[in-house]
């Protein structure tokens, strides 16, 4: 049984970032290159990681604790999002699309 073998110079083309779409329903985000379904991704992981981590920050302040104690709580948020934009932006990332 033979199997096919890819096109080296259609691959290398898409580690360059000259094919973002490989086939009707799916997306690759190449290396080192961030495309708009990265950044709703990162619009998306913020309101549902970082944002809870800040109003819990702001809530600590309003009790009473000290700034340079709260200041830990908002600091795991930026940890998450520069983290989660770093993966983003060094890995290539593959996202199914709703396109018909």
């Amino acid at each position: 049984m033979t199997e096919k073998k890819p096109d080296p110079a259609k691959q290398a083309a898409g580690y360059k970032g000259e094919i973002t779409k490989i086939t009707k329903n799916t997306v690759i985000s190449p290396r080192r290159e961030l495309i708009p379904e990265d950044y709703k991704k990162l619009v998306i992981n913020f309101i549902k990681f970082v944002a809870p981590s800040f109003a819990i920050f702001f809530a600590q302040l309003a009790l009473g604790v000290e700034p340079k104690l709260a200041f830990m709580v908002a600091l795991l948020g930026f940890y998450q999002l520069l983290s989660d934009w770093l993966s983003k932006w060094s890995g290539e990332t593959t996202y199914k699309t709703t396109e018909k």
